[in-house]
């Protein structure tokens, strides 16, 4: 099923029962209409669902925000079943809990990927087309975590922190456009 307008196109990139879902409905009243991203297809189906009975009508693009080419596909999808997204908000994370001496080195690297690198790859994914529009959104959540560490939440803490400076390094590299 398609969705055709003239509205804002927001992807939402890690929609779950929390933050996702919230954000998913605040921008669906508002008027957007929703691609919806996540890693788990019985998710986004249970979201699309929710926001059903809100009115807000919704796609589903399921997707591991960590498989770059995947990710690119379903970017790809958002913008032959709608038209390409004029907003981006990734909300996609690993919330891992673990003292820095017990947090292992693949853990902290799967964190990354998800909670950084997903976030850089979504990025690629809609600058083009925001360029060649000249204009766009992107949004990041993030948490406290990443302003005061905290030590319980070792890996959090560190990724938030990155994703934090990549999105002040991306918004200086985009306002230009």
């Amino acid at each position: 099923m398609a969705i055709s307008s003239k509205k804002q196109i927001c992807a939402l990139v890690g929609v779950g029962s929390g933050i996702g879902i919230s954000l998913a409905r605040r921008f669906g009243i508002a008027g957007c209409d929703l691609a919806l991203v996540a890693r788990r297809a019985e998710v986004l189906a249970e979201n699309i669902v929710r926001l059903q009975k809100d009115g807000i009508s919704s796609l589903a693009f399921p997707v591991d925000v960590t498989e770059q080419d995947s990710l690119h596909l379903a970017f790809s999808a958002i913008s032959e079943a709608m038209g390409p997204p004029t907003i981006l908000i990734y909300n996609a994370a690993v919330v891992t809990r673990l003292l820095p001496s017990e947090l292992k080195i693949n853990t902290l690297t799967r964190d990354f990927a998800t909670n950084v690198a997903g976030a850089l790859a979504a990025v690629h994914c809609v600058v083009p087309d925001m360029r060649a529009a000249g204009r766009g959104t992107i949004l990041f959540s993030s948490a406290g975590v990443g302003l005061v560490p905290d030590t319980n939440w070792a890996s959090y803490s560190a990724t938030k922190a990155a994703l934090r400076n990549l999105s002040f390094s991306i918004g200086d590299e985009l306002k230009r456009d």
